[in-house]
């Protein structure tokens, strides 16, 4: 029940910021509610990396092999992807830190995501 209460205000104040963001609206309140959104992710982003490397310590050397392969191609192809996708749609924005920041947390979290439950 509480897990599903923070993902509600979670999911609420990612919409909330986005509206914020997306009006450019200049306010005392908007600012502050924005830098407390992004400290609160980014605090929460640090626990689940926290967590999880904590739990990758207890895995068999199969399983981390499994995960780490799975991570890796993952990384790689995702990259090519979004570089092929970017050099069709937007040849002259293509941004390589972008890309490989995308790819990096995606893989990871899809690889990884798992292990914060343990």
């Amino acid at each position: 029940m509480l897990k599903a209460i923070i993902y509600i205000l979670f999911s609420l104040g990612a919409i909330i910021t986005i509206f914020i963001l997306h009006e450019s609206i200049d306010d005392k309140f908007a600012f502050k509610f924005v830098i407390g959104y992004l400290s609160i992710v980014s605090l929460s982003a640090l626990y689940f990396l926290f967590i999880a490397i904590l739990n990758i310590r207890k895995l068999k050397w199969v399983e981390m092999r499994k995960r780490l392969l799975k991570f890796i191609g993952m990384f790689a192809s995702s990259s090519v992807l979004i570089i092929v996708l970017d050099y069709f749609f937007r040849p002259s924005k293509i941004d390589f830190i972008r890309v490989l920041s995308i790819s990096l947390g995606s893989s990871f979290g899809m690889s990884f995501y798992d292990l914060k439950k343990r």
